[in-house]
């Protein structure tokens, strides 16, 4: 993103997140980010899903925080990614 010459240095957002926090009635802060794929995008074996698909990420503390964030099979891990019941039936998968 270009930026004005002489600006002040973008925050990031590991200062952003704290500083936040320290609002007043702001009960969390959680770490959010989405990215959005086109048509074709993600497939499993030969099924390939046509539509768009918008991923999500988000760090370990947004699921203890929000706890009816829960899991219908499988586990959470670092290297790998959780799809919604209803991508996992239309690219035929389960847990693993």
């Amino acid at each position: 993103m270009p930026t004005d010459a002489n600006a002040p240095a973008a925050i990031t957002v590991d200062e952003l997140l704290p500083a936040v926090a320290r609002l007043r009635d702001v009960a969390g802060v959680d770490r959010l980010s989405s990215l959005d794929l086109p048509g074709g995008s993600l497939r499993a074996g030969g099924t390939v899903l046509p539509n768009p698909v918008r991923i999500l990420a988000f760090d370990a503390g947004y699921r203890e925080r929000y706890p009816s964030f829960n899991l219908t099979a499988g586990a959470f891990a670092a290297d790998a990614a959780v799809l919604s019941v209803e991508t996992a039936q239309a690219l035929g998968v389960g847990p693993g």
